[in-house]
């Protein structure tokens, strides 16, 4: 189950181009990759995860698991570098 505030969905949606809704895709990406974040992690564990969308974008998605869902907290197009890693992770 994946959960968002609204208002930072839109101003992400804004800023990055990238929906929550089409973030929330990218976790049925089996190559995913997935680790913590540490320099964002001071009152909750926060992970970031990188994976392709289902509108086969790869995106960066930063989130927080509380309780049984998933609540996402920002997402943006993978950087060069990103991707690169990605490509040959999977």
């Amino acid at each position: 189950m994946f959960q968002w505030d609204t208002s930072t969905a839109v101003r992400n949606a804004e800023k990055h181009g990238v929906s929550f809704a089409e973030a929330a895709t990218t976790f049925d990406d089996a190559t995913a990759m997935d680790g913590p974040d540490v320099s964002h992690s001071f009152l909750e564990a926060r992970r970031l995860h990188v994976g392709r969308s289902g509108a086969r974008r790869i995106l960066v998605v930063a989130y927080a698991v509380r309780g049984v869902a998933v609540r996402i907290l920002s997402a943006r197009l993978a950087s060069r570098r990103e991707r690169v890693t990605y490509a040959q992770a999977s």
